[in-house]
């Protein structure tokens, strides 16, 4: 589905490109304003290094900013 604000998000998720897809949001309009999300994810092992990818969408009057940081367990937030 979309967002509940006309106009400010995506008509469908990025990678299935229908309904049958997701995605997360926040909203992010003059009434929203100085709201935060966070993401949190399951830490995974792997042997090499690893990738984390996403795609974001901001449209609209109001949007600001998006400061995209990670921590790794353990270790200190960072500017990513």
């Amino acid at each position: 589905g979309q967002t509940p604000t006309p106009g400010t998000g995506p008509s469908s998720d990025h990678t299935c490109q229908g309904q049958n897809g997701h995605f997360m949001f926040i909203e992010s309009s003059a009434k929203g304003r100085g709201n935060n999300a966070i993401l949190y994810s399951p830490l995974y092992r792997g042997m090499s290094q690893q990738c984390v990818e996403f795609f974001y969408h901001m449209h609209g009057k109001h949007i600001g900013t998006l400061n995209v940081y990670a921590k790794a367990r353990g270790d200190v937030l960072r500017s990513a």
